[in-house]
């Protein structure tokens, strides 16, 4: 089940084009969040967020030569929404925080996946 699952998901155009977008351009990304979640409990993914190992301008840059849509509303958490079709996607780069004060947070660009995991 779990194979059906992540095949209908990954085999998916809008997410398969954003993949070759990002990849083209060497940015590194990995699934998190509640994709991954639903995947490992057999259910439909609808919600997909990335983690980007780019800053933001950068993301950016790559969305803007590729005509994809986007938000940057969240910019400053290093945040972007991209649009692919009628499929949203949560494009966050790594990053720490610091002088964190509940949901208000200053962070810092990192290059280092376990960094970021600790947050």
């Amino acid at each position: 089940m779990i194979n059906q699952l992540t095949n209908h998901f990954l085999e998916r155009k809008e997410v398969k084009e954003i993949i070759t977008i990002l990849e083209k351009a060497s940015l590194e990304l990995r699934f998190v969040g509640g994709c991954v979640r639903n995947l490992l409990m057999q259910r439909e993914v609808i919600d997909i967020d990335l983690a980007i190992k780019a800053h933001p301008e950068e993301v950016i840059a790559t969305l803007e030569k590729n005509e994809i849509q986007y938000d940057d509303f969240a910019k400053k958490y290093g945040s972007v929404i991209a649009y692919v079709n009628e499929q949203k996607f949560d494009i966050t780069s790594l990053r720490e925080d610091i002088n964190q004060q509940g949901r208000h947070t200053n962070i810092r660009y990192t290059k280092n996946w376990k960094i970021d995991s600790q947050r």
